[in-house]
């Protein structure tokens, strides 16, 4: 669950700075459309990613815990 959140993290912080950026370096109604489209995709990127990355950490969880079962069973 960790590796998620911090993988949402960063990509949302990357977006962020980069909306940022283009909201100065580009004129008042460009800046600020790209701005506004660079929050949405790394919110929505993020999004999926975590749910992605999260399901991978639950099946890694569940699959130590069966592997941990067969051990203490095999004993």
């Amino acid at each position: 669950m960790k590796n998620a959140l911090m993988i949402k993290l960063v990509v949302q912080l990357t977006f962020g700075v980069v909306a940022l950026l283009s909201a100065f370096l580009f004129p008042w109604p460009y800046g600020a459309g790209i701005c506004v489209v660079l929050v949405l995709a790394g919110w929505i990127i993020s999004h999926f990613l975590y749910k992605t990355f999260r399901k991978a950490d639950e099946t890694s969880a569940e699959l130590h815990r069966r592997l941990n079962e067969m051990d203490n069973g095999s004993k």
